[in-house]
């Protein structure tokens, strides 16, 4: 049986040395038998197993069979896993030897190692997933609690992941995480674990002492590193990062409080502005609780008919003459009284409601302007606002060509208001205005000069307008830069025969400024702030009688 055993055997002296091996020990281990017996018994054996190899033979001359995994070293330096059974030779009850049986599971070994691999590792990225960091954050809590050293918490959600997803692809949408997961680790590198939690959430576990200022700094570092933009397949991709922070062992002593709390800090960072860090703190807790007080109530608001339309009129800098009005949403709460839109319109656009609520407000605009081209209002035209999700959304243009025809409002007056950010990416961009063109409407681009457009792919966009940022305008009266701004941001759409509306216009010094420098349009509490329909229709009346 030893010479014709499948299994490799090996017979060593009480003391070691190796007194015979079958051909299959030497098929395994790639030794002849005049190499293979110069050889004791640790020269084979990986370094990390010397000591579980001497302990299981010291068991085995006292008498004990023994089953044991290990490493060897093969003849051309590849390693092979196998597995051990050590066996007492004995001869009239006295071990005088010992018989080791050797099986390559090297297979065996790695097939369990890739499965290991995958149940604690995110398949996209490569990054530890959810299961690893927990279990990670559990040692790392008992390691520190031994040691008295700190530990922190980093919870990481992309701003507008969606909005990435919804406009250019989930392809695309998959090769950004994987690209913010490459630059997460080199933000990170030695100091801690970074994981992917799932969707477009990350985490990271920075442990050994960390300070409060060593993790913001790392914090500061991902918010620099994920705000430059990432190329993929020939596109510029901008997206920002909202980061929340917890302490071991100030904020939590446990992995349940710990990231409870981090994805505390980090809802927090989102209401913020985005784009930021937070650190945990207890008032916060307030802070969530009234924000899915508030999601649940907005979720019912259009059901309860709370939300309503005021219009701002905008008049000819030339004439006087009102020719259109903005039209804004408010949200009257039955409890709450008046909700500011800076309050609800972010939480709206995160949880997807703003595609129902944006539809309403076209619909409800489009009625309205239909009504008054028919009165002694006369035709007005009708500014609409757009949400990122409404424009990508497939079937945007059909939604409007559906609601201009059941409303019965001339196309030609309803203008429909986009940012400067919904429109990163350019060839779906263009197609989409190109659909919304042909329905006869128009489009203005809002907030001009505070996104991320490049004036170059200006002049390929079908567009009507330039909405110049209350921003400048307001700054105009104390800010050369802001002057000069906005004298080139006229000129510049006039050169490429568009028209410019001036928001947030105040003062009678600012509408002069204006008019000096040919701008068509403007609108502000210098002519009205927003008014009810039934008051606009007062104040056209009294403004053309004067």
């Amino acid at each position: 049986m030893f010479r014709h055993s499948q299994d490799a055997v090996f017979s060593y002296s009480l003391e070691g040395k190796l007194l015979d091996a079958n051909l299959a020990a030497f098929r395994l281990t790639g030794y002849e038998w005049e190499d293979l017996s110069r050889l004791k018994l640790s020269d084979m054996i990986s370094p990390e197993y010397q000591h579980t190899v001497s302990v299981n033979f010291r068991h085995t001359i006292s008498g004990q069979s023994r089953n044991f995994d290990c490493a060897l070293i093969h003849r051309g330096g590849r390693r092979l896993e196998v597995n051990n059974t050590n066996v007492p030779v004995l001869v009239e009850g006295q071990v005088v030897g010992v018989y080791t049986i050797v099986r390559d599971i090297t297979e065996r070994k790695q097939a369990e190692w890739q499965m290991n691999h995958m149940a604690h590792h995110d398949e996209l990225t490569g990054l530890p997933n959810r299961r690893l960091f927990e279990q990670q954050l559990v040692k790392a809590i008992s390691d520190q609690q031994q040691d008295g050293q700190s530990a922190a918490v980093l919870f990481l959600d992309i701003d507008r992941f969606k909005l990435v997803n919804d406009s250019q692809g989930h392809d695309v949408g998959d090769l950004l995480l994987r690209s913010v997961a490459d630059r997460l680790s080199e933000a990170v590198k030695h100091a801690g674990i970074v994981a992917r939690l799932g969707g477009d959430e990350f985490s990271v576990l920075l442990t050994g002492g960390v300070t409060r200022e060593e993790a913001q700094a790392i914090a500061a570092r991902i918010n620099r590193e994920l705000d430059i933009p990432f190329s993929l397949r020939g596109k510029d991709v901008h997206i920002t990062a909202s980061i929340g922070i917890a302490l071991f062992p100030e904020d939590g002593d446990s992995l349940v409080s710990l990231m409870k709390n981090a994805d505390t800090a980090m809802y927090s960072a989102k209401e913020n502005g985005k784009n930021t860090y937070n650190f945990y703190d207890l008032s916060m807790n307030d802070s969530l609780f009234e924000r899915v007080q508030l999601e649940n109530e907005l979720r019912k608001a259009l059901d309860r008919g709370e939300f309503f339309l005021v219009y701002q009129p905008q008049v000819e800098l030339a004439s006087g003459k009102v020719v259109g009005v903005e039209a804004l949403i408010r949200w009257q709460h039955s409890s709450k009284g008046l909700i500011s839109p800076a309050e609800f319109i972010p939480l709206a656009e995160e949880t997807g409601m703003i595609v129902a609520i944006g539809e309403w407000a076209l619909r409800t605009a489009c009625t309205l302007a239909r009504r008054w081209s028919q009165t002694e209002v006369g035709p007005l035209r009708m500014s609409v606002n757009l949400s990122s999700r409404q424009f990508v959304s497939p079937d945007f243009a059909e939604s409007v060509e559906r609601v201009v025809r059941e409303t019965g409002m001339p196309p030609e007056l309803l203008d429909l208001e986009i940012t400067e950010s919904m429109t990163m990416d350019v060839s779906r961009s263009i197609e989409t205005l190109r659909q919304l063109k042909t329905l006869g409407v128009s489009i203005s681009i809002d907030d001009f000069g505070t996104g991320y457009s490049s004036l170059s792919y200006l002049k390929s966009f079908p567009v009507d307008r330039l909405k110049i940022d209350q921003s400048f305008v307001r700054q105009m009266h104390s800010e050369t830069k802001d002057r000069s701004i906005v004298a080139t941001i006229i000129s510049l759409a006039h050169n490429l025969n568009l028209q410019v509306v001036a928001e947030g216009v105040e003062t009678a010094s600012q509408s002069e400024f204006l008019a000096q420098q040919g701008c068509d349009e403007m609108q502000g509490y210098y002519i009205s702030k927003p008014l009810k329909a039934f008051d606009v229709e007062e104040f056209i009346i009294r403004k053309s009688a004067s």
